[in-house]
């Protein structure tokens, strides 16, 4: 039997919001060097679970797309996750709107109704082993039920710049306090990606339906 992989599904900006992303990191990266995220492409983690088989999560994934619509997305400046639950560290990430947060998390709820039960349940839970003690109640419940610990309004749905060590914070934080990304953005698409070790591997894209 294949041993399960870590998928994830996002969504990928295009156009100008990608570009804006791709320069926030390449200033982290000229300050600080390496730190974890900053190397991968902009997205935003929409579910993430643990597959022994990609070709069903790739075919629901093709026929869902045809029922959603690409979302507008207001950016608001920065917001930081500051000792990141997951990572220790500090994740600086891009503020999305609160209304827009919401269409998201609808889009979200579609894309785990669909896709969660396709997970394996063992690998998927395993994945959080070293985390559980630091993950609320409602957080392990996600966990246990659909394999990801954010989902529905505990999700706070962002673009990652990159998470950043505590000894670099300061560096890394005065690149661009003072340079947010703001505006409205509405070219996106749908990605699956695998994961080997901690990167990504893109493995699909899908055309979301424009408004």
């Amino acid at each position: 039997m294949r041993e399960a992989q870590p998928h994830f599904i996002a969504i990928l900006p295009r156009g100008d919001l990608q570009s804006k992303i791709l320069d926030c990191k390449a200033k982290i990266q000229r300050a600080v060097g390496d730190q974890l995220y900053l190397t991968d492409p902009p997205h935003l983690t929409v579910f993430l679970a643990s597959f022994q088989d990609r070709n069903p999560l790739r075919d629901t994934l093709r026929d869902l797309t045809t029922e959603l619509l690409s979302p507008v997305i207001r950016i608001e400046g920065w917001h930081v996750f500051e000792q990141d639950c997951l990572t220790g560290n500090n994740t600086l990430v891009i503020k999305i709107n609160d209304s827009d947060k919401e269409t998201l998390r609808q889009l979200q709820s579609k894309v785990v109704e669909r896709t969660a039960e396709l997970r394996d349940l063992k690998a998927s839970l395993a994945r959080y082993k070293t985390a559980w003690q630091s993950l609320s109640q409602a957080r392990r419940q996600a966990v246990e039920e659909f394999g990801f610990p954010f989902v529905g309004s505990d999700w706070q749905p962002h673009f990652t710049i990159a998470s950043i060590r505590p000894a670099d914070w300061e560096r890394a934080w005065s690149e661009l306090r003072n340079q947010p990304i703001l505006g409205s953005f509405e070219d996106f698409e749908l990605a699956l990606f695998a994961l080997n070790g901690n990167e990504p591997i893109c493995i699909a894209t899908f055309a979301l339906n424009t408004h």
